[in-house]
């Protein structure tokens, strides 16, 4: 197939990679005959190289015009390549997919209906399904997608109004029942905002003990811990220089035994798109025990992991739901949330079927083989729970288990 380059690109040879040698390159306008798609160096988000037929080079996909195009007969060789090709079309059209689709609240790469036994697709999640006779081609998914050389699947999956799964006191009357793990140095149980002359009304999930420079500290969500300090749908940072502190287990869920709660400062945290977590300062590491089923966490889920845990069993801790179960079905989404009545964008989200509930922000999410995957921060009552992966907070915070 013929293809029209639209910006200078290099001609690599022998391999789709910026490290392979360039001998010379493409210029605005000039045709290339590609024969083959493959997966090479990722650039800015889009990791689809073309190998052209005349030249022998490969060419990155970013410098062609064409791009709704199906190569007949190629087919992906893996999941690790349909992860990257999936998430090179989310990277492309999310935002023209938001403004589109009737209802959007976000896309990912996931299950075709949460089976595992068919081929991972592009997931659009949606307010709520609308029939395709209700709908033109302006506003409708197609089936499959014609991308860069591949064929892709789609899915819609509706998310109802969801929000970030702190518990909010005024939001329901019903009697709390106090936590099922009451054990105060036990991981998944309640914490709650203690600051001063400003009496929490929710509280949250504790994840579990977390070391930042030799220092121990136990990790929530920043919008559990900091839920006052949210403003509207903006970024938030702090420091520690304005007293902050937080209680666990929470007092609104656990009326008995006030001697049995530690009361200690809130000393970071940041609310973004990447990130929502806070800190709290430990006197000691006996303070909270990373133990799960009489089983020590002491790894996470690196980086270059998390993919292999689509359709996995994964396992919550929660204040309000205690222990969960439920299966992975999409990574690396984009969603729109609920949080403190603004609407919230996080980025590279993994889904799970519905394991959580308000009050279980926070709540710990560990994989079949005994590590840290990451940490709820939202969902909604029927479908899905969102979970944050942890390794943003080794890479780029310095925190580890």
């Amino acid at each position: 197939m013929k293809v029209t380059v639209n910006k200078y690109l290099n001609a690599r040879a022998e391999q789709a990679s910026t490290n392979a040698a360039c001998f010379f390159y493409k210029s605005p306008g000039d045709t290339i005959e590609i024969d083959d798609v493959l997966i090479g160096t990722e650039i800015d988000g889009n990791s689809i190289w073309y190998h052209c037929k005349d030249d022998g080079c490969f060419y990155w996909s970013g410098g062609i015009e064409e791009q709704e195009f199906e190569i007949p007969g190629k087919a992906t060789a893996s999941n690790k390549d349909l992860i990257a090709i999936i998430n090179t079309i989310k990277n492309d059209r999310s935002f023209y997919l938001s403004k589109r689709v009737i209802g959007y609240k976000g896309i990912g790469v996931g299950l075709k209906n949460d089976s595992g036994s068919l081929p991972l697709c592009l997931v659009i999640f949606v307010i709520e399904k609308i029939n395709l006779n209700q709908l033109d081609a302006s506003n409708s998914v197609p089936t499959s997608i014609s991308y860069k050389g591949f064929q892709i699947m789609t899915d819609v999956k509706p998310v109802k109004e969801p929000a970030t799964h702190n518990f909010i006191q005024h939001q329901n009357h019903e009697e709390l029942k106090p936590d099922i793990n009451f054990n105060p140095i036990a991981i998944g149980a309640s914490i709650s905002n203690n600051t001063p002359n400003k009496p929490s009304s929710g509280y949250g999930t504790r994840t579990m003990r977390v070391k930042k420079n030799s220092k121990d500290y136990l990790l929530s969500c920043f919008h559990v811990l900091l839920y006052n300090r949210i403003f509207s749908a903006g970024d938030f940072t702090y420091n520690g220089s304005i007293d902050e502190q937080a209680v666990f287990p929470s007092p609104i869920k656990n009326t008995a035994f006030p001697r049995n709660r530690f009361t200690h400062p809130v000393v970071e945290g940041e609310l973004n798109g990447f990130y929502d977590y806070g800190l709290v300062e430990l006197q000691s590491p006996f303070e909270i025990a990373n133990n799960f089923d009489g089983t020590a966490i002491t790894e996470f889920v690196k980086r270059a992991e998390v993919d292999e845990y689509i359709d996995t069993q994964v396992t919550i801790i929660g204040a309000t739901s205690y222990k969960q179960t439920g299966k992975i079905t999409s990574i690396k989404a984009e969603i729109e949330v609920e949080c403190r009545g603004f609407q919230r964008k996080y980025f590279d989200v993994l889904v799970s079927e519905k394991i959580s509930m308000g009050g279980d922000s926070g709540a710990p999410v560990i994989t079949t083989d005994n590590k840290l995957l990451g940490y709820v921060i939202a969902g909604n009552e029927r479908d899905v729970s969102f979970i944050l992966p942890f390794y943003y907070l080794f890479l780029n915070k310095g925190i580890t288990i």
